[in-house]
């Protein structure tokens, strides 16, 4: 089990990591405007999906009651 300082260590290695790509432009800076962008992303295919469901049920539905 990892104590409190080492996983204050992980989480400053990880941050200098993510420093280090984006100073290289390997990776885009975190931002509000970038995390906003992703989860609407996420929610819409998130809904699309549920979307696609209902109509294959509504069409099992409708084929099952001719």
């Amino acid at each position: 089990m990892a104590t409190k300082r080492q996983k204050e260590h992980k989480l400053l290695v990880e941050r200098q990591q993510h420093a280090k790509l984006v100073k290289r432009g390997k990776i885009k800076p975190a931002t509000w405007e970038n995390a906003a962008k992703m989860l609407a992303e996420a929610f819409g295919e998130v809904t699309r999906n549920i979307s696609r469901t209902f109509d294959a049920i509504r069409v099992g539905v409708q084929r099952y009651r001719k």
